[in-house]
Order: structure tokens, then sequence, then C-alpha cells
């Protein structure tokens, strides 16, 4: 079915945007290599487009919130059967997490798409990953993973929906109000750049790569640096990063580490303080009424899903105590009701953070016994979906 899915996909991935007068347009050959060229001011503001000839359950015009894509499927047989019980607002990381094997993941979203077929109850699937779009676009292509009702990424600095244009285009659109949120924050981009660049100067054997995507980012640096050298490399960035101003609090809670398969290297990621995948996610809910036409998901209804130290910010909404946490739920740092799982496959810093976690999250936060998407569908049973 994959193979199948794959051949309908055409050879050339066509991406546009254009911002307040102000177009780029992204193209790629057919070896999927992503390129910038100008783009006319009449292209579809703030939408990315791009040509995938496959079907989706949606109207003439309108968000994609009822139909991921059948990529994974050839036939309705093929789907899973099972209904959820109760709303579902799943948020999910994608590599090591929903992606890492295949059938499990196709059970997965084959009953997220029955469910969603069958309208009621309320059923979202929300990516929650470091993956830029563009990164993840590669791998819907080549992995035919499909794409979800809401896109949040960069490890939180940015979010798209999916929509079907009148010729049948299906365009991601960025979620402007979501980009104006974090833009409050006053993150300064420029200095957290020279403190990047100062610190990789002080230990350059520590730094094995920078992230390519740094440039169209505008909110987030990302680099590779060695397990070995990533304590002295996190205290000299957090200095660097207040010497240029940056507010010490947000400094403690910007740089978000995990670890890659490899145990010898990690990713750093420099983001703001209002941009981490926890903050997406309360973000997204408090605003999914509005900005993706949901039918009020209550904080009952998420699940977040993750395995690695960047997911981290998602599982701190966890707590049992609900009576006590009225300023944390305020602030936006807690979402009483929501659940989470760590998948079996977690990454050490993970579990070493579930250790003391379950303090406090015993009831809200199920270890998985099973693997990235097994462990998912485990955690729908566990918490009665």
């Amino acid at each position: 079915p994959r193979q199948a899915a794959l051949a309908r996909i055409p050879g050339t991935l066509r991406l546009a945007a254009a911002q307040r007068g102000k177009g780029r347009a992204y193209g790629s050959s057919e070896k999927g290599k992503i390129r910038l060229a100008p783009l006319r001011r009449s292209a579809a503001a703030a939408a990315l487009r791009f040509g995938l000839g496959l079907g989706l359950g949606l109207g003439p015009r309108g968000p994609a919130r009822r139909g991921l894509l059948r990529t994974m499927a050839t036939s309705s047989a093929d789907l899973a059967a099972s209904p959820l019980r109760r709303p579902l607002c799943l948020v999910t990381d994608i590599d090591g997490t929903l992606h890492g094997h295949d059938e499990p993941m196709r059970e997965l979203l084959g009953l997220m798409e029955s469910a969603q077929r069958a309208s009621l109850p309320e059923c979202a699937m929300v990516y929650n990953t470091g993956r830029s779009l563009p990164s993840f676009l590669r791998l819907h292509k080549a992995e035919a993973v499909p794409l979800p009702d809401v896109f949040i990424g960069g490890t939180g600095t940015e979010m798209y929906t999916f929509e079907r244009s009148s010729n049948g285009e299906i365009e991601a659109i960025e979620v402007a109000a979501y980009a104006s949120y974090i833009a409050k924050g006053g993150w300064d981009k420029a200095a957290v750049t020279r403190a990047v660049e100062a610190t990789v100067s002080a230990a350059p054997h520590g730094v094995v790569a920078t992230d390519p995507d740094n440039g169209r980012n505008k909110l987030k640096h990302a680099l590779t640096v060695t397990a070995a050298a990533l304590e002295d490399f996190i205290t000299v960035l957090r200095a660097r990063l207040v010497a240029e101003n940056v507010p010490e609090g947000a400094v403690s809670q910007a740089v978000v580490c995990s670890h890659f398969q490899d145990p010898t290297l990690a990713y750093v990621d420099i983001v703001p303080s209002l941009a981490n995948k926890g903050a997406a996610t309360t973000w997204l809910l408090r605003n999914g009424d509005v900005h993706f036409g949901w039918n009020g998901f209550s904080a009952t209804d998420v699940l977040v899903c993750g395995d690695s130290g960047n997911d981290q910010a998602m599982f701190d909404l966890l707590h049992d105590d609900h009576a006590a946490e009225d300023a944390a739920v305020a602030a936006g740092t807690r979402l009483p009701g929501a659940k989470g799982v760590l998948v079996s496959n977690a990454k050490p810093e993970m579990l070493r953070y579930a250790e003391s976690a379950l303090a406090q999250r015993a009831a809200s936060l199920h270890l998985a016994e099973s693997e990235a998407a097994s462990g998912i569908m485990e955690a729908l049973t566990h918490f009665g979906w």
C-alpha cells in the first residue's frame, strides 16, 4: 500500500509562500531538494502550497480537520474500525514516537481516520515536532506519513494548518495568530546567533553540525553537539545568552536538549520561552475553537506523546493535583486533566525525567511497555479512550 501511495505523489513538490506583499516560493527538483525563488504578489498570502495529488476528506475548501491523508492504506477496509469512547486531541512527536514502526503507525492512523469519519466524538491529530515544515514534507513524501490536522514544528516555533484550494491543491497555512503570540516575547534571533557563534568558537571540538534550517526559521537555532561536551557547552551558551541581554529567566527555558539514537550525540535547540512544545500545546487548546473550527476540546481530551528531551515541556503540563494549579493554569504552564505517554523507546534523559516526574504525575503520565505508535495505542487503552 505504501508503494502504491507513493506512486501517486508527483515527483515535483511545489511550495509557495507570500508574506505581506513580499512573496517567496519554495520549489523542488525531482530529487526533492528545496530551492528558494521569487513569487509574484498575487500568490495566496501566508500559504505554503504543494501539489500532492492525494485524496483528503475535505469539501471544496476548508480546514483538513476531518481528513488525514490516506497514504497508509488503499481502501477503507485497511483502516482500523475501533471507535473512540470520548473526544481526543492527540498531540504527538513524530520521530521515535509516532514514526518508527510501520504497522503500529498504520493501526494508529487508521483508528484516527476512522474516528474522524464518524465525526463524533471530536477527534484531532496534531504533530508537535522539532522538524521544520519542509523537513516534515520530505518525510511525508518519502515515508507516506499523513498530514495532520495541525502541524507544530521547529520545537514549538511554527504552526500550520492544511487546506484544499479551489484547484484541488493542498495548502499549508501558517497560523498568524500563533506567530504574533510568540513575537510578544521579544526574542532577538540576532543576539541568540551571536551567543551561539561565540560558544561554538570557544568549544569547536564539541559541535558536530549546525542545522541548515537555522536561516529559514526566525526563532529557532539548532546544533548537534557531542554528548561528552554537552554539559560544558550548555553552561557556556547560557552565560553567552545572558551577556547578549537575553533575560536570564528566559534562558533557563530556552535551551532544549534531546539525544539521538546515537548516544554520543545530542541536539541543542535554542527557542523562545513562549515557543516550546508545551507552550504551543497550551495555545492550541485555548485557541482551537477560533482558529481550527474545533468544538471545544477540554484538557481531559488531550493526550501528549513523546520520547526525547524536547518533549519534556509537554509532559510538564501534566499534574495530578488539580486544585493547587490555578496560577499555573492561568499562566499556561499546566493542563490539569491532560494525559501523557512516554513510549518505551524513550531516550535516557526522559527515562531519568520520568523517575522524578511520576511523583506528581502518576495518574497522568503513562510509561508505555511498547515502542513508538504501539505505545500510543497502549496509552489510549490505559486512559479509557
